[in-house]
Protein backbone atom coordinates (compact mmCIF):
# COMPACT_ATOMS: atom_id res chain seq x y z
CA UNK A 1 0.00 0.00 0.00
CA UNK A 2 1.07 3.72 -0.86
CA UNK A 3 1.34 6.07 2.16
CA UNK A 4 2.21 9.66 2.13
CA UNK A 5 6.03 9.58 2.42
CA UNK A 6 6.33 6.16 1.90
CA UNK A 7 5.00 2.24 1.64
CA UNK A 8 3.58 0.12 3.89
CA UNK A 9 3.82 -3.66 3.79
CA UNK A 10 0.65 -5.58 5.58
CA UNK A 11 1.17 -9.27 6.35
CA UNK A 12 -2.01 -11.37 8.28
CA UNK A 13 -1.61 -15.03 8.85
CA UNK A 14 -4.13 -17.68 10.19
CA UNK A 15 -2.09 -19.28 12.23
CA UNK A 16 -2.28 -19.81 16.20
CA UNK A 17 -0.44 -15.96 15.91
CA UNK A 18 2.53 -14.85 18.05
CA UNK A 19 2.35 -14.25 21.99
CA UNK A 20 3.65 -10.78 22.89
CA UNK A 21 6.59 -12.83 25.25
CA UNK A 22 7.76 -14.70 22.23
CA UNK A 23 8.77 -11.15 20.58
CA UNK A 24 11.19 -9.95 23.80
CA UNK A 25 12.52 -13.27 24.37
CA UNK A 26 16.15 -13.19 26.24
CA UNK A 27 18.61 -14.06 23.76
CA UNK A 28 16.24 -14.15 20.74
CA UNK A 29 16.96 -11.11 18.66
CA UNK A 30 15.63 -11.77 15.28
CA UNK A 31 12.90 -9.66 15.77
CA UNK A 32 14.81 -7.34 17.35
CA UNK A 33 17.64 -6.83 14.30
CA UNK A 34 14.08 -6.20 12.10
CA UNK A 35 13.28 -3.55 13.96
CA UNK A 36 16.65 -1.93 14.18
CA UNK A 37 17.22 -2.24 10.61
CA UNK A 38 13.87 -0.94 9.54
CA UNK A 39 14.54 2.05 12.28
CA UNK A 40 18.25 2.64 10.82
CA UNK A 41 16.18 3.46 7.78
CA UNK A 42 13.94 5.95 8.93
CA UNK A 43 11.22 2.94 9.21
CA UNK A 44 9.13 1.28 11.24
CA UNK A 45 7.76 -3.20 12.07
CA UNK A 46 5.05 -4.15 13.87
CA UNK A 47 4.68 -7.52 14.80
CA UNK A 48 1.48 -8.42 17.24
CA UNK A 49 -0.60 -11.33 18.03
CA UNK A 50 -4.49 -11.07 16.31
CA UNK A 51 -6.81 -13.77 17.73
CA UNK A 52 -9.09 -13.57 14.35
CA UNK A 53 -6.03 -13.81 12.49
CA UNK A 54 -3.08 -15.27 14.00
CA UNK A 55 -0.35 -12.48 13.79
CA UNK A 56 -0.25 -9.31 11.73
CA UNK A 57 3.48 -8.00 10.37
CA UNK A 58 3.21 -4.68 9.50
CA UNK A 59 6.21 -3.16 8.27
CA UNK A 60 6.52 0.89 7.04
CA UNK A 61 9.47 2.08 5.07
CA UNK A 62 10.00 5.73 4.09
CA UNK A 63 10.11 6.65 0.08
CA UNK A 64 13.56 8.57 0.87
CA UNK A 65 15.47 5.93 2.98
CA UNK A 66 17.52 7.25 5.59
CA UNK A 67 21.13 5.82 5.97
CA UNK A 68 23.14 5.22 8.58
CA UNK A 69 26.51 4.91 8.63
CA UNK A 70 28.93 3.92 11.29
CA UNK A 71 32.71 5.23 10.77
CA UNK A 72 35.76 3.28 12.33
CA UNK A 73 38.69 5.47 13.05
Amino acid sequence: EHLSGGWMLHIEDNGSGVQAPDLDRPGHYGVLGMRERMQGIGGTLSIQPDTATGTIVEACVPTTVRIEAEMTL
